[in-house]
């Protein structure tokens, strides 16, 4: 969706410019009504990352969430932003945080994932090589039902299976990192797609021959569905 047509209610951040270094990378994380699992305590598993570059977290948010902004507020450090935008889904959401994110590379990832807590130093010693376009983080499973823990059986059969290409590593939401300029020029993750959106972005890179590898040692725990209509769903 052009930047144009997008309305962004307001954006919360307390940054000064003059003392703040550009980030290394950038977390975009949306938070919609819908999903059930999202968990605002976890955003303090991501501020409190252990690696020695600056890095920023930006949340994005549907409008009507009062209660929702402070507790966000109270966990977001000054640099940190929180926007709050009309979504026509949850998809649009990472278009907005990516147009107001500041970092050379963006992390992608859903509302529900847990990171250890050297998620983002591994990620960042693992791109300084330079030879990677795009990097895919090992994820774990936290299960809480019997559906959960099919959901969670059936992530490791896929990603073993994927295992084959590792050069061509599939995009997934619970967490990936790619250059902000790639994610722009290749379109981002287009709305109108809805959840095929991530397909449609791997489809774009690949065609351009871009690398998408496996970044092993980067982990996060992700919150698996709970009910089959939950499952069916997402």
């Amino acid at each position: 969706m052009p930047t144009a047509t997008r309305h962004i209610t307001s954006i919360a951040f307390r940054m000064n410019s003059s003392n703040q270094s550009k980030p290394a990378i950038s977390i975009l994380i949306p938070e919609t009504f819908e999903d059930a699992r999202g968990d605002v305590g976890f955003l303090r598993d991501w501020v409190g990352q252990s690696c020695d570059e600056t890095f920023e977290v930006i949340v994005v948010a549907a409008p009507g969430r009062p209660d929702f902004e402070q507790a966000v507020r109270r966990i977001l450090r000054p640099h940190d932003r929180y926007i709050v935008a009309e979504l026509s889904h949850e998809m649009e959401a990472y278009a907005f945080a990516a147009d107001a994110a500041r970092g050379e590379w963006l992390f992608i990832t859903e509302n529900h994932v847990r990171p250890d807590v050297d998620c983002l130093r591994q990620v960042l010693a693992f791109l300084a090589d330079g030879s990677t376009d795009a990097g895919v983080v090992s994820s774990g499973s936290i299960h809480r039902t019997k559906v959960a823990r099919a959901e969670g059986r059936c992530f490791v059969w896929q990603a073993q299976n994927s295992r084959r290409h590792p050069d061509h590593e599939p995009l997934h939401l619970r967490g990936f990192v790619l250059r902000r300029d790639v994610f722009l020029r290749h379109g981002g993750l287009p709305a109108r797609y809805k959840t095929y959106a991530v397909a449609v972005l791997g489809f774009r890179m690949a065609k351009a021959r871009l690398r998408v590898r496996r970044i092993e040692k980067a982990l996060i725990h992700h919150v698996d569905c709970a009910t089959f209509h939950a499952f069916a769903t997402d």
